[in-house]
């Protein structure tokens, strides 16, 4: 089992990649990271254990904090998004930044919000 790390909405766990909600946060000027479609394909979705969520995140906070770039998160953050520590995933794909994971319980259950000054702050400290 795999601790990681990702932006989730307070209230229900999703993450900021959905329709109509990614073009109020995120930047035009930053990198071009690929869909979940594009770096990993679609036969994962095969391998989600039955009763298992599964999503994106990332192994390290820092891998987080480059994703997700210092102008899009005060936006993220006004939107409700916020970083979460999760225990118990495991890892389905990994790529250079992201992964896929899964875990039994829902992304909202059993997380540890890490507010983004103090992610930012903790940014580089992790071995």
């Amino acid at each position: 089992m795999t601790t990681i790390y990702r932006v989730q909405h307070r209230a229900d766990g999703r993450g900021p990649y959905r329709p109509g909600v990614s073009k109020l946060w995120a930047s035009e000027h930053g990198p071009e990271w690929p869909s979940i479609l594009a770096e990993f394909g679609g036969d994962w979705i095969h391998e989600i254990p039955k009763g298992h969520h599964a999503g994106c995140a990332f192994l390290t906070l820092d891998a987080l904090l480059t994703w997700f770039l210092p102008s899009e998160r005060a936006p993220l953050r006004r939107l409700g998004y916020q970083p979460v520590r999760l225990d118990g995933a495991s890892v389905l794909r990994q790529g250079a930044l992201q992964i896929i994971f899964t875990r039994p319980l829902a992304h909202r259950d059993g997380c540890q919000v890490i507010p983004w000054g103090m992610a930012e702050r903790m940014k580089g400290l992790a071995a």
